[in-house]
């Protein structure tokens, strides 16, 4: 599942999320527009949606470009 499709099911706001995460709300909102995460970031979705948003699926985007 992307992350885009997790806030909106679980009805949790970029900001909420980025909480959760420890990463800034641009962070979160970068990746929900494509772009890829640096895997320390990655990590702490998969950890942080208890494994519905994986760490390959998030890596796996057609972007190269990375945030932190």
């Amino acid at each position: 599942m992307d992350l885009r499709t997790y806030l909106f099911q679980n009805r949790i706001t970029q900001l909420e999320f980025a909480n959760e995460v420890e990463c800034s709300k641009i962070t979160i909102s970068h990746i929900v527009a494509g772009k890829r995460p640096s895997k320390r970031i990655a990590k702490r979705i998969e950890k942080v949606t208890k494994g519905a948003v994986t760490y390959p699926e998030i890596l796996k985007k057609e972007s190269m470009n990375c945030v932190d």
